[in-house]
């Protein structure tokens, strides 16, 4: 394998047996040969000029010739076949150099080598050489006028703006080297800035089967180049990933070249870092985003964007139109920044990305050289497989690093099916190197890096049958879908099913006997010592159903389905639910359709199970829409306790008031009067207190929906465990409000001076006084001045009607109807107003 650098001392490099040393001033290229074994340094190039030079893209064609490209200044060398012998001006020009590491002189490793470029800066970034020996270029121009292009090229002349990215095709080989092809690609602003050699990033470049460069880079330009069946034609904002597809003959008109032409990003700034074809010619591109809109599809691995900068792989297949041309986009990264640096195929839809991350929370996966984050930035090798959904997609996934800065770059390469090398960069004195490494301790303030990896890791596969019924639930586990790649074998098949319980063997029986989501992870190892997971659910259901005269359902779409049913005296529910939910309900409810003025009671135990943040209670509401207006009264559990809560949804606004702590059971009421709904607690049901009240609307004034609200605050991750709440409740009962006449203390159908003498009886009498049981069984038609309390004030009140001319006692006056003030009073019994 070969790997390629840069350094400022190449003389301090370990020595090799051959080598080819051209070294000049400043920075130099570095070409290291290793051993297929790894543990040999068996050739060295180093090459430079006069000032900073370095190698940007590296190609190793099958007769073991070593292709370079990059950026050279004044001074470099050149062979006589030179398609441009001499330096073309500014910082630098790019170069390329065919290199052969097994001749035995240095004169004749250094095969040929040329500079190409024009007055501005110039670099080559990417290079590949196809089978007839044709190696093509592509880099950045800052040369507004005299960057060499050909005759026919798609764009002849430079668009504008700092640089312009190009593309370019030369024939080596003696008197007939030529540049066959040479194009600018570019709009009005600045399209792939020069690199400074410190981070290569923003470019990728492959060559399909059709000989037909794909390029990726990136432009600030509104005007870039397009294709009419572009992906995004418009550009998003900040630098936007290019990617273009040329046919490079010059026989051809520059719209017949152009096979796509399409921005990708969102409307900050995004970067491509490699690119790869994968076996149907569809484009394979990674990157860094710092966009929470770039585009993603729905079975990403990851659809939001978790960090400062996130990094992305996505795949466009060009014989698409529009937006069916994204098959696959994800992001990848956690907390920080995270920056992919290469992408190579290793299957179908299987794809390795490499590079460094910044993020302490990176997503790791398997067995790997390091599983926690150990510097200031770690580099990391991520196996994605776009065929699998969600999170399950992340395959394989390891940090690699010591204590400081360290970072793979470059596309990995397959050395075979499953097996990459790459290279990179470490600044950690620390850095894990193995016991076969040629140089196994730090050398000064920057290292190179050289990997191998075996990435042959192998696939779980879970089925669980029958996954859902009702408990006690007996299933089969079976793994023998399980399969690993070719040259390995599956040695060990592991269950585990929620927290505790752990099974062996690669089919299993277990029954399952609580109700809730069970997560059931099939874990299995490979001959090569690579794991991997797959997480099946089981849902093991409580059964109820509707029973006179109440009626059970969900309300919204909890992922766990809720049930209620008779049990003994009172009724049991069973409900998944979330409640940080706010604009959509998510619970299961016991309820009846209502009219009128009434109120609700219940006594809630202590529940059987319930997680932080359940509730349990009475609710209103004036449909079962998700989002319909509501007003509700419950019991919340907390960490260390259980709390009162007093929630309501008023024209869309969802609101929540707390009232404490409080101790289970407890009896709860809720009366509608009206508009407004009262909330009270009551210890033992008799003596009440009130807790809240507030003013719905309801949005008409026909019947409402009244009853028993569970929610078992699920988290709504479909792969998490979930324990439901399960709860006893007795005394659910509605009761329509009674209706009266206000004064009519006595009950006797007529308003007299004997309804003041019953309020003064209720009030002072003896305790055998009739009037005391006649006036409590409606204390509302005794409260004649509507004040929510019976005392002498009343006999007052009616007095002055009767014989003062006061006036009418407030409604319901001189006729039957519920009492429109919510209070504390109630009653239980009108006989006058009773009807036949």
């Amino acid at each position: 394998m070969f790997v390629l650098g840069r350094s400022n001392m190449p003389a301090g490099l370990p020595i090799a047996d051959r080598e080819l040393y051209l070294a000049g001033g400043g920075d130099d290229v570095v070409v290291l040969g290793i051993s297929a074994d790894g543990r040999e340094l068996v050739w060295r190039a180093v090459l430079g000029g006069g000032g900073n030079d370095f190698g940007a893209g590296i190609h190793v064609d099958a007769h073991g010739i070593v292709t370079v490209a990059g950026c050279a200044t004044e001074g470099f060398p050149m062979t006589e076949d030179a398609v441009q012998p001499s330096f073309g001006g500014g910082v630098r020009d790019a170069f390329v150099v065919r290199l052969d590491p097994g001749a035995d002189t240095p004169e004749d490793q250094l095969v040929f080598a040329t500079l190409l470029g024009g007055a501005g800066e110039d670099g080559a970034m990417r290079v590949h050489v196809n089978a007839a020996g044709v190696i093509t270029i592509a880099g950045f121009t800052g040369s507004s006028v005299d960057f060499p292009v050909t005759a026919g090229a798609f764009q002849a002349a430079y668009a504008g703006g700092p640089s312009d990215a190009f593309i370019a095709r030369i024939l080596p080989g003696g008197a007939h080297a030529a540049l066959v092809y040479s194009t600018y690609i570019g709009g009005s602003s600045d399209d792939v800035a020069p690199e400074d050699g410190e981070k290569l990033s923003s470019w990728g470049m492959a060559v399909d089967a059709n000989d037909d460069v794909v390029l990726a880079g990136h432009t600030r330009s509104w005007n870039f180049p397009v294709s009419p069946h572009a992906f995004d034609s418009t550009h998003n904002g900040g630098f936007d990933v290019f990617l273009v597809r040329l046919c490079c003959d010059a026989s051809l008109e520059p719209t017949e070249q152009i096979k796509l032409g399409t921005y990708l990003g969102g409307t900050d700034s995004d970067a491509p870092t490699g690119i790869a074809l994968d076996e149907r010619g569809a484009i394979v591109v990674t990157g860094y985003t710092f966009s929470g809109g770039f585009p993603v599809t729905a079975d990403a691995l990851s659809p939001t964007p978790a960090g400062l900068g996130d990094g992305f792989l996505c795949r466009l297949d060009s014989t698409r139109t529009g937006d069916e041309q994204m098959t696959y986009s994800t992001f990848l990264g956690a907390s920080g920044t995270d920056v992919p640096r290469g992408v190579a195929v290793l299957e179908d839809n299987v794809f390795c990305v490499i590079g460094w991350t910044e993020s302490p929370g990176f997503p790791l996966r398997g067995a790997g050289v390091s599983e926690s984050f150990r510097g200031v930035d770690d580099a990391f090798v991520a196996v994605i497989d776009t065929g699998v959904t969600g999170p399950g997609g992340l395959v394989y996934s390891t940090l690699l690093g010591g204590s400081d800065v360290d970072a793979l770059q470059g596309n990995p390469v397959g050395t075979a099916p499953g097996r990459i090398v790459c290279g990179g960069v470490t600044l950690s004195f620390d850095f894990p190197a193995t016991e076969n490494a040629i140089q196994s301790q730090f050398g000064g303030v920057r290292d190179f890096i050289a990997a191998a990896f075996d990435l042959r890791v192998p696939r779980a596969r879970a089925e669980v049958v029958p996954s859902s019924g009702a408990a006690p639930l007996s299933a089969t586990l079976d793994g023998r879908e399980s399969t690993t790649p070719e040259g390995t074998d599956l040695v060990e098949h592991q269950w585990s099913i929620d927290p505790g319980i752990e099974l062996a063997g690669e089919v299993v029986a277990h029954t399952f006997t609580e109700p809730g989501r069970h997560v059931v992870m099939l874990t299995v190892a490979n001959s090569v010592g690579h794991i991997h997971q797959d997480i099946v659910p089981v849902e093991v259901l409580c059964v109820g159903g509707n029973f006179d005269p109440w009626n059970a359902a969900d309300i919204g779409s909890p992922l766990f389905p809720g049930s209620a049913w008779k049990d003994g005296e009172g009724i049991s529910v069973c409900a998944g639910g979330r409640t940080t939910v706010s604009t959509a309900d998510e619970f299961h409810y016991v309820c009846r359709e209502i009219s009128g003025d009434f109120s609700a009671v219940v006594r809630v135990e202590e529940p059987l199970s319930w997680l932080v943040g359940a509730r349990l209670g009475l609710m209103v509401r004036s449909s079962m829409d998700p989002g319909a207006p509501f007003a509700a009264f419950f019991v919340q559990r907390y960490s260390t306790e259980t709390r009162l809560m007093f929630r309501f949804r008023n024209d869309g606004v969802l609101s929540a008031r707390s009232h404490g702590a409080t101790t289970l059971p407890l009896w709860l009421k809720i009366d509608r009067r009206g508009g407004e709904i009262v909330a009270s607690s009551s210890a033992e049901g008799d003596v009440w207190t009130e807790v809240d009240r507030q003013v719905i609307a309801f949005g008409s004034d026909g019947p409402v929906l009244g009853g028993l609200a569970a929610c078992g605050n699920d988290t709504g991750d479909p792969l998490k465990s979930f324990t439901p709440l399960r709860a006893h409740v007795t005394g659910l009962a509605i009761a329509v409000a009674e209706t009266f006449r206000r004064g009519d203390a006595n009950a006797s159908g007529a308003l007299d001076i004997a309804d003041a003498i019953s309020v003064l009886g209720y009030l002072f009498g003896a305790a055998e006084d009739t009037s005391k049981a006649k006036v409590a069984q409606c204390l509302d038609a005794a409260d004649a001045n509507d004040d929510g309390a019976t005392d002498i004030a009343d006999a007052v009140k009616i007095l002055g009607h009767l014989f003062a001319d006061a006036g009418p006692l407030p409604a319901p006056f001189g006729e039957c109807a519920a009492d429109p003030t919510a209070d504390k009073l109630d009653c239980g019994m009108f006989p006058p107003c009773a009807g036949p």
